[in-house]
């Protein structure tokens, strides 16, 4: 199902950013079990994607499913915040650039609410000009990465956010 999704994604017009701005090669083909991530006792942590691309929600969602995390889809910061209340996800990957509220406003209310403040955050951005790193930083967040987001590294980043290294 999910090779279904990003051959629809491929096929269409949205699929030429994700080309430029994520590698979907390493999608297809180079995953390994090695990547897996489903604790010994059978639990799969809970990550928020805050994305308004739906080319970017089908790369990155279908990457970390592989990998064995659950995950729930926001499409703008305010629906981020919302969900990130109900279901206080294990870990947060937030846009910047989103309608209704930006990522980094999102950032500081989660930092600033007692339920949400200690989600770790990572940042996903096009913005890569000298300072933006640090503004993102400033938000609250617990890191950043730029767009194109390689996704061993992304994996990385992850788990040592859940395991609960800075």
């Amino acid at each position: 199902m999910v090779k279904d999704q990003f051959q629809t994604a491929i096929a269409s017009d949205s699929a030429q950013l994700v080309s430029q701005s994520l590698s979907l090669e390493n999608l297809q083909g180079k995953h390994s079990m090695e990547t897996q991530v489903v604790a010994e006792n059978g639990y799969q942590p809970l990550i928020l994607i805050a994305e308004d691309n739906e080319a970017n929600i089908l790369t990155i969602s279908g990457f970390l499913e592989m990998s064995g995390y659950r995950l729930e889809v926001a499409r703008d910061g305010q629906e981020a915040i919302a969900l990130a209340q109900e279901s206080c996800p294990d870990l947060i990957l937030m846009d910047v650039q989103m309608p209704e509220i930006d990522g980094l406003a999102a950032t500081r209310y989660l930092r600033s609410n007692p339920d949400t403040a200690n989600i770790p955050i990572v940042i996903l951005t096009a913005l890569a000009m000298v300072g933006d790193r640090e503004r993102c930083l400033e938000s609250g967040a617990s890191a950043y990465l730029s767009k194109p987001v390689k996704f061993k590294e992304l994996l990385q980043l992850v788990k040592r956010l859940l395991q609960g290294e800075q």
